[in-house]
């Protein structure tokens, strides 16, 4: 089965913006991102490019396309990696009527394909910020609780060893009402959560200091898109450069 990723006359550009990726208050990426929305078909497609350097000194440029119901269901998911010589493309197809996704891997050197049951809503995580949050929308989101979602990771880089894994993410919302933020001297309102992630697997206990390893989410009121994300941990934030609505009244 093919991934088809076609903008038609059907689609609107709904949103658009950039985020930048801070190290130790030291940028070292940025993302671009533009969102669709079908409404005749009920469709959402999030398309990202995220670039800057890698560890190694290349630079490394990252698309995510992300085609999903208006229920934020995922439908079709490529992921596509360059840097240097190195290429790659990870595509996600899912059949809601057989209960199954399909994923295949490209290279220059290796295709590999398989197929996974997909009895539950899953989530494909992805390397943007723009895609990161699209779980939230998949379920109502109870706010005095804490709400569960599935992820599915890749550890798939320039070469394909089938590794992919399941997570289980927990999401808290920790503010009551909007919080004041202040982002580029700007001052916005968003709602903080608590993102948490246990992985599945060997089932080996956590300890205590990694149950404590979260995201500070602060979310704004536009489809999922975070204003920020702070990895405290990791001395690490992902922050809104700028967002455009392009239209009014489009969720």
């Amino acid at each position: 089965m093919a991934v088809e990723f076609i903008i038609t006359g059907d689609y609107r550009k709904v949103y658009q913006g950039a985020y930048d990726y801070i190290h130790k208050n030291r940028k070292y990426a940025e993302e671009t991102f533009e969102i669709f929305k079908d409404p005749q078909n009920f469709l959402y497609f999030f398309k990202a490019e995220v670039s800057g350097r890698a560890p190694n000194g290349e630079f490394l440029i990252i698309n995510v396309n992300y085609k999903l119901t208006e229920r934020f269901q995922p439908l079709a998911v490529q992921v596509k990696k360059n840097m240097g010589e190195h290429t790659t493309l990870e595509e996600y197809f899912f059949d809601y009527t057989a209960n199954t996704m399909g994923y295949k891997f490209t290279s220059k050197k290796m295709l590999g394909e398989i197929n996974l049951s997909t009895k539950h809503g899953i989530h494909i995580s992805t390397p943007a910020v723009s895609t990161s949050l699209l779980f939230f929308r998949s379920k109502k989101f109870q706010n005095g609780a804490i709400n569960s979602y599935k992820a599915l990771i890749s550890d798939n880089q320039w070469d394909l060893n089938y590794n992919l894994r399941m997570e289980d993410i927990s999401m808290e919302r920790i503010s009551s009402a909007p919080l004041p933020i202040v982002i580029k001297g700007q001052h916005i309102n968003a709602i903080k959560y608590r993102l948490s992630k246990f992985e599945y697997g060997d089932g080996s206990s956590q300890s205590k200091e990694e149950q404590k390893q979260y995201l500070e989410i602060y979310l704004s009121k536009h489809l999922t898109i975070p204003d920020r994300i702070d990895d405290i941990k990791n001395e690490k934030t992902l922050e809104i450069q700028y967002f455009n609505p392009l239209e009014k009244e489009v969720e």
